[in-house]
């Protein structure tokens, strides 16, 4: 009996001793008072889901960024999603998290809730980062064409667009806003020069949220095309557009013909629903025509012993 009372008292004072220990080793580590992140985001409209566009850095040598993970529920993302991700910090040895939301600094991202656990050694914060409708992608190309309108492709998130002329490298006349993918600056080109434009994108919920400035090619313009453009005798017209093999011709709003034919110049050419230029027999509805290599259709005239009409269209009687 005396010796299970010695046992019990040693073991109390092996107790005591530790939770003197644990308690003197949690007095001896340093507080994390604050915390500030920064989070990078390069998450697109249509992109799927994943961590791989996002970034968190912390800005302290205290604790380290261990994980973060998406809460949005979902595969693709869509322009009406906020994304919220949950950050996971870990102190490093000697430190432990003790703060108030309030200094909880987060760059790129607003802070929504936070919580500790594992004696405090780990924090994890809930944040949101900006609304996908208040993001603008950026513009891909922009071609300044023969006759003087500028055309660039629509993105996601713009309401509107800025655009810059440029004549021998000095800006020339006023910021442009427009709201499509082409704009008209013949009368910006009155005078002889190299010129090219500036474009970006306009956020169409937060205006000063903007896409980076693109430039086109350079357009020379000689003096007599300088005055040609002065005295509006530039017609107005589209552009042939090439990518390898594959012609497609954009009007001057910017729009290409799909499914069509078109008359560009003094010829008829078919464009199919991707707006390819078609070359060789085309069958449209009951009628065969015929484009040459250069997509041109061809008309009263024969063509491996088949007659065209002045339509186009083959003679089948």
């Amino acid at each position: 009996m005396n010796q299970w009372k010695k046992a019990s008292a040693v073991l109390l004072a092996a107790v005591l001793t530790a939770g003197a220990a644990m308690t003197a080793l949690a007095a001896s580590n340093k507080k994390i008072t604050s915390v500030s992140l920064t989070i990078t985001s390069e998450i697109k409209v249509g992109d799927d889901m994943s961590n791989d566009s996002i970034e968190v850095d912390a800005d302290s040598n205290k604790y380290t960024v261990d994980s973060w993970e998406i809460l949005n529920p979902g595969f693709e993302w869509m322009e009406e999603d906020v994304p919220q991700i949950k950050i996971y910090l870990t102190a490093e040895d000697g430190y432990y998290f003790s703060l108030t939301s309030s200094k909880v600094k987060l760059k790129g991202a607003t802070y929504v809730t936070a919580s500790k656990k594992d004696s405090s050694t780990m924090l994890m914060i809930t944040a949101d980062l900006p609304s996908l409708a208040e993001t603008v992608e950026d513009i891909e190309k922009v071609t300044l064409g023969e006759d003087g309108v500028a055309y660039w492709d629509p993105v996601i998130g713009a309401g509107s667009y800025e655009l810059r002329i440029l004549r021998d490298g000095k800006i020339t006349g006023p910021v442009i806003n427009v709201t499509n993918g082409s704009c008209n600056v013949r009368t910006y080109l009155g005078k002889a020069g190299t010129y090219y434009v500036r474009v970006r994108p306009v956020n169409r919920v937060k205006t000063d949220v903007k896409g980076d400035w693109v430039e086109s090619g350079v357009l020379y313009v000689d003096s007599d095309r300088a005055i040609a453009f002065r005295t509006g005798q530039v017609a107005s017209g589209g552009q042939w557009e090439q990518n390898g093999d594959i012609w497609k011709y954009r009007d001057t709003d910017g729009s290409y013909p799909v499914s069509s034919w078109k008359l560009i110049g003094d010829k008829w050419y078919y464009f199919d629903s991707n707006g390819i230029m078609q070359t060789g027999w085309i069958q449209i509805g009951d009628n065969w025509y015929y484009c040459d290599e250069t997509g041109a259709m061809l008309h009263d005239t024969t063509i491996e012993q088949y007659r065209l009409g002045s339509d186009g269209a083959m003679i089948t009687e």
